[in-house]
């Protein structure tokens, strides 16, 4: 049913008849869908015919692929697939590595960036680590970079005066 709720806008856009001109070209795009089925989500990239520009689509379906999350790793590649097994590329690319390098996130000037023998496992532990914090505004405590306060804790302590 939920299937159902989420294709019934798009075909409703695009089925609905309008003259067509002759001598336009038609050109195909590309969209990300996903879908719930049971705890399970699915993306699919779904084919669509217009003679008018459509801006928010992908004009090729490997980016479409790339942006919707799929990615397998065949013969020790992470490669843009329908109905890949890793959602993220970097996932892909920590299972996939049959070489026993080390890929982790490192903190480069303030940001986590994804590389071969990465600090971190995890882009959410080396985000705690790479000068973010907590800073007290206006008596809430906001999660930045370059935070005063190490942990949420410390700052709802410091934040209530």
């Amino acid at each position: 049913m939920k299937k159902l709720f989420l294709f019934i806008p798009i075909i409703l856009f695009f089925t609905c008849e309008q003259p067509e001109l002759e001598n336009e070209e038609k050109t195909e795009y590309y969209n990300c869908v996903a879908y719930i089925d049971g705890s399970n989500i699915t993306h699919e990239c779904i084919t669509i015919s217009s003679t008018i520009s459509i801006d928010w689509l992908y004009e090729r379906e490997e980016d479409c692929l790339s942006a919707c999350g799929n990615y397998d790793c065949i013969s020790g590649d992470c490669v843009v697939e329908e109905g890949g097994q890793y959602a993220e590329q970097n996932d892909c690319v920590i299972a996939c590595n049959d070489e026993g390098n080390n890929y982790g996130y490192n903190c480069l000037e303030g940001d986590c960036v994804f590389e071969e023998n990465g600090q971190y496992e995890t882009e959410e532990e080396c985000v705690n680590a790479c000068n973010y914090g907590y800073n007290c505004l206006e008596g809430d405590c906001i999660f930045e970079e370059n935070g005063q306060y190490g942990s949420l804790q410390e700052c709802l302590i410091n934040c209530e005066d």
